[in-house]
C-alpha cells in the first residue's frame, strides 16, 4: 500500500505499512516491500491476454529480482503461471527444496556434470546448440529421459542454434539430440 517516509532524526519513520503499522528503520538500511497482490494482478492481466491453452512462464531468476523467489513463485503459480524460469541450476534446486513442484526451465548453460541434479530435481535445461546436446545426452543414465528446451537463435545473435532460413527446426533439434 501507500507509504510515507518521514525523517525521524535518528532514523526514518515509515507510516502506512500493512495494517497501519509504523516502523522506524535506520536511514542507512535498505529494505523492500513486496506487494504480492500486485504480482497476482499482473499475472492475471498477462493471462487474460493469452489465447486459451497458452502456458505462462514466470521468470524468478536472481531470487525473483530480489523479491524472494519461493514466495513470488507461489504467488505467480497460484494466479495463472504454469512454469517458472531461472538462470542457473542452483536457483531451480532452491525452488524444489522450497516445495515448488511446477516445471522449471533453466535459461543459462548447465554443465554436463549436473545431469544427475537435473534428473533428481526434475529441472529442464536449455540446449543452445548441437555441441551441447551429445554431452548432456551421454550423461543421462540409460533408460532415463531428460526433457530439454532447445533454443533456436531467431535473429538476435545471443544464444541458440542458428537455423538456416526455411530449415525444419524439428529436424535440427532431433539431430542435435540424436545421442539421447
Amino acid at each position: 500500500g501507500p507509504r510515507t517516509d518521514v525523517d525521524g532524526g535518528e532514523g526514518t519513520e515509515v507510516r502506512g505499512l500493512a495494517g497501519g503499522e509504523r516502523r522506524v528503520i535506520s536511514s542507512a538500511s535498505p529494505w523492500i516491500e513486496v506487494d504480492h497482490g500486485a504480482i497476482a494482478w499482473n499475472v492475471g492481466v498477462l493471462r487474460s491476454l493469452l489465447q486459451p491453452g497458452t502456458r505462462l512462464l514466470a521468470v524468478v531468476k536472481s531470487n525473483a529480482y530480489g523479491h524472494g523467489a519461493a514466495e513470488v513463485a507461489r504467488t505467480v503459480l497460484q494466479h495463472g503461471a504454469e512454469m517458472l524460469g531461472v538462470a542457473r541450476i542452483e536457483e531451480g534446486v532452491v525452488l524444489r527444496e522450497a516445495g515448488i513442484a511446477a516445471p522449471i526451465l533453466i535459461f543459462g548453460p548447465t554443465p554436463v556434470c549436473c545431469a544427475g541434479e537435473l534428473l533428481r530435481y526434475q529441472l529442464t535445461p536449455t540446449v543452445t546448440g548441437a555441441t551441447d546436446a551429445p554431452g548432456l545426452a551421454a550423461a543421462v543414465p540409460s533408460g532415463r529421459k531428460l526433457a530439454v528446451h532447445f533454443k533456436v537463435d531467431t535473429g538476435m545473435g545471443r544464444l541458440g542454434c542458428l537455423v538456416q532460413p526455411h530449415a525444419d527446426t524439428a529436424t535440427v533439434a532431433a539431430q542435435a539430440m540424436n545421442a539421447a
